[in-house]
């Protein structure tokens, strides 16, 4: 009788713990012990989660349901006490992610316009800092960079437009992109990951294993 649907795969905390969405529950598995605590925050399925070891939260995304906003949870996975909630417009949100430093929330909305936004993690304002738009937005997924840098958040997202790599200083509101070239006709895209600071590498529906550097 109980809802199981979940989404997304688990998330690491630390060496012992990891947390995951299932139904309207977000999971926290103590791994040694096998035992599992629930933040219980959310009143609609789960739908996308990003977690931040320097920031210490973790962002948990549900479905919208009839006309009210995505809501996205800010919360510890320690205390499960939520710090902050962020209302979005869309049908639903597709990605989140936290910058390496922290202090930025990337979200990816699933709306008409392909809305990406980012928010201040340390603000309690409801508004992004800056939201782009276009079909160039359209995020599969969200792919923080490693680098370590406080004052500009790099990131990387990859859909149906292909590869985009992302970037926004703290002392500008213009969030700037380029597009990743493949030297050819650009392959679907399946998965992500950045494997060192301006490394990512990309696994494609041919099953090939392409690699950029400094978005190239």
């Amino acid at each position: 009788g109980f809802e199981t649907r979940a989404a997304g795969i688990p998330l690491f905390v630390n060496r012992d713990h990891v947390v995951y969405p299932t139904a309207k529950l977000c999971v926290v598995f103590n791994i040694p012990k096998g035992s599992q605590t629930f933040y219980r925050g959310h009143s609609m399925l789960v739908n996308a989660l990003a977690y931040n070891a320097r920031a210490k939260l973790v962002a948990s995304a549900q479905a919208r349901k009839q006309h009210r906003l995505c809501e996205i949870h800010l919360w510890n996975p320690v205390t499960l006490k939520c710090v902050r909630k962020i209302r979005v417009k869309g049908t639903s949100i597709t990605s989140l992610a936290f910058s390496s430093c922290g202090t930025r929330l990337i979200v990816a909305a699933d709306d008409q316009k392909s809305t990406l936004l980012v928010y201040n993690v340390q603000s309690t304002s409801q508004q992004p800092l800056v939201t782009a738009q276009g079909r160039h937005c359209t995020a599969r997924d969200i792919i923080p960079d490693l680098v370590n840098d406080d004052n500009v958040c790099h990131f990387a997202t990859f859909g149906p437009s292909g590869v985009h790599f992302w970037q926004l200083s703290k002392f500008d509101s213009t969030l700037k992109h380029s597009r990743g070239t493949f030297g050819g006709s650009a392959p679907v895209v399946t998965s992500m990951a950045c494997a060192k600071p301006g490394n990512f590498v990309c696994g494609t529906q041919s099953g090939e294993v392409v690699f950029f550097q400094g978005g190239k």
